[in-house]
């Protein structure tokens, strides 16, 4: 865009609803789709760790229970398999928990939330913007359009900032 440089010639004042509605179309909406594109899968993946770390918790839950039972009833099985009964309910809520770091790490339902609160932001701004006759006001949108999009990004950034990574020694 820089290397295009600036559009030579006079804006009117009869040019400037198809300008915003220009603006909203190749410069807004493409950020609302994306946003809400964004929303979705964040929500989709917390909700599948959720999903597999909650399984993992009942199945060491039922693991125990079946060891229990065994143990009670004086099964063989029990002394034959005792070591993957060890693994089983050791392992599972090791993944468990590290499955639960993961979402909250990587903070996918605040992402999510925060994508869909800036996409919403975004589609009213277009809505009013395609619907702006005063080049001034089209303007004004478009500068809440920029505040509201590095709004996000500080946002994301500081959230990202406060999860760094320390790499075990």
């Amino acid at each position: 865009w820089r290397a295009v440089g600036l559009r030579a010639g006079a804006l009117h004042a009869a040019d400037a609803p198809a300008l915003a509605r220009a603006l909203a179309g190749r410069e807004l909406r493409p950020q609302v789709a994306y946003h809400r594109d964004s929303a979705r899968r964040m929500e989709l993946l917390d909700h599948r760790l959720h999903l597999v770390g909650s399984a993992l918790f009942w199945l060491t839950v039922a693991g125990c229970f079946v060891l229990i039972g065994g143990i009670l009833a004086g099964a063989p099985w029990v002394k034959n398999n005792g070591a993957a009964f060890v693994a089983l309910s050791a392992g599972l809520p090791a993944v468990g928990t590290a499955l639960f770091g993961l979402r909250v790490q990587g903070d996918f339902a605040g992402t999510a939330l925060r994508s869909r609160a800036t996409a919403d932001r975004l589609a009213a701004l277009a809505d009013r913007l395609e619907g702006e006759p005063a080049l001034s006001r089209a303007a004004d949108l478009m500068e809440e359009a920029a505040r509201a999009m590095n709004s996000d990004l500080g946002e994301w950034r500081l959230a990202h900032q406060q999860h760094e990574l320390a790499i075990p020694a």
